[in-house]
């Protein structure tokens, strides 16, 4: 009886499996459109913010901008890294658009474990894998030392200081541009605002913001 009951469950249960894996396949394909479609745009954004940071650079006469630019943009072209020195608004968009196609494939990996589809499951777990090798996680300007210890973004917008005597202090960040980010202590003396520039950082205090030379340095890759 039972083996017959266990028949008659599949031969029902079979066609709604399979029909829910359509409706998964279907949303999971349309995530993957809406991504493409997202990136192009995406890159369209980028590349003009590129020409409007040429076409400034010509404006004034500096071969020295318009070259960086080219180059930084070449490096965009082929490898989808964005320079530091991007717009925060742009970072956070590519970063919605992978997160979005991100939550699609761990969605489509839950309703084909929850269906009892292992293989397809199985099969978008490897994609969701091959897809997170291609994202671009490192950006630049996230680690800066000096002699006697260093900057380092911690997350969204916030840094820590760390000095050779084990002191530590944190910051918000609250500008950046092609030439330094700017950052506000959290700890500390919260007066204090820094600006990180490539070789060196200048410290001035609230409200008055008077800048002056206060560490040399360099950026250096974050592992």
């Amino acid at each position: 009886m039972k083996t017959i009951l266990t028949l008659i469950l599949c031969f029902f249960l079979s066609p709604l499996a399979l029909a829910q894996d359509d409706v998964t396949a279907g949303a999971l394909e349309r995530a993957k459109a809406s991504f493409d479609s997202a990136s192009t745009e995406f890159e369209e954004s980028v590349l003009k913010w590129f020409k409007m940071q040429e076409d400034r650079a010509r404006t004034k006469g500096d071969r020295k901008a318009l070259i960086t630019s080219e180059t930084l943009r070449n490096e965009f072209s082929k490898s989808g890294k964005m320079p530091g020195t991007a717009p925060k608004s742009l970072r956070r968009k590519q970063e919605l658009i992978n997160s979005r196609m991100e939550a699609a494939y761990l969605l489509a990996v839950r309703d084909f474990t929850r269906m009892g589809n292992d293989q397809l499951a199985t099969q978008t777990e490897k994609q969701l894998e091959d897809f997170r090798k291609t994202l671009i996680n490192t950006p630049d300007r996230q680690l800066w030392k000096h002699g006697g210890g260093s900057f380092a973004i911690l997350g969204e917008e916030v840094w820590e200081e760390k000095l050779s005597d084990g002191r530590s202090f944190r910051y918000q960040e609250v500008d950046r541009n092609e030439e330094y980010i700017e950052i506000d202590a959290l700890t500390g003396d919260t007066k204090i605002r820094i600006r990180i520039y490539d070789d060196r950082t200048e410290l001035g205090h609230k409200p008055s913001l008077v800048f002056k030379k206060h560490l040399d340095g360099n950026w250096a890759e974050k592992k």
